[in-house]
């Protein structure tokens, strides 16, 4: 998905497709929390794979387009920092609440 949704980010409004990703994988993140079982949290989460390949190339493009070309690679390499840190921070959020509320309402 990630090469298709590399030709569609030169295609359309980035910004604007960047938005619908991040709504799209943010309500199938919710959709997965509210799941009851394997099937109900199978099936968002092999849709969160659509959200997350539209997001990387759509934002590599942007920053292309925004950043010179001397300054690309701290632009970059700062977009990519985001992830380890907020997974990170997700561990510490959800093992703390976990206990608290339970490991469906952490998502």
């Amino acid at each position: 998905m990630g090469l298709f949704m590399g030709m569609l980010a030169d295609t359309v409004n980035r910004t604007r497709l960047i938005s619908g990703s991040v709504a799209l994988w943010s309500a199938l993140t919710a959709a997965s929390g509210m799941a009851w079982g394997f099937v109900s949290m199978a099936i968002p989460r092999m849709f969160i794979g659509v959200g997350e390949s539209i997001l990387s190339p759509s934002a590599m493009s942007l920053l292309a387009h925004r950043f010179p070309q001397s300054r690309l690679g701290f632009a970059i390499g700062f977009y990519y920092l985001g992830a380890p840190i907020g997974a990170g921070l997700s561990f510490l959020i959800a093992g703390f609440l976990g206990p608290i509320i339970g490991w469906p309402n952490c998502f």
